[in-house]
């Protein structure tokens, strides 16, 4: 029971509220994030060895099957 503070009480609750949303929200939107970013850097990686690899066979560097 309040006895008689409802007021101070349901102010205080929004304001609990409200932040417990904005954590939730910070949390799902990097949670969000995350993933794509970490495809990103995985196939730029790839991408990366394959043109490096690319350039030293394409300039005696290296051999095909030294790539593989």
């Amino acid at each position: 029971k309040v006895f008689g503070r409802q007021e101070e009480s349901a102010k205080q609750f929004a304001e609990e509220n409200e932040a417990l949303y904005q954590a939730g929200f910070k949390a799902q939107f990097t949670s969000g994030i995350m993933q794509p970013l970490m495809m990103f850097v995985s196939n730029f990686n790839y991408v990366l060895v394959a043109v490096v690899g690319g350039l030293r066979v394409a300039s005696g560097a290296l051999s095909i099957g030294d790539v593989q």
